[in-house]
């Protein structure tokens, strides 16, 4: 939705690099709504575009 509202920004962002998240808008995504679902659904949130893979039985489980 972010590239249909505003496309020039969005490409902006994705131009512009970033340590932590690879570039801008990785960046805006990750701490914004994919923060806020993991909050909502009492999950972990990343801080960082990295991560830990985990095999699991169940992929609604982690143990």
């Amino acid at each position: 939705m972010d590239d249909i509202d505003n496309h020039k920004n969005h490409e902006s962002r994705k131009e512009r690099l970033d340590n932590q998240y690879d570039n801008g808008e990785q960046r805006r995504v990750i701490t914004g709504s994919e923060a806020e679902t993991a909050r909502k659904l009492g999950q972990g949130i990343r801080y960082d575009h990295y991560g830990t893979a985990y095999i699991d039985k169940d992929p609604r489980f982690v143990k």
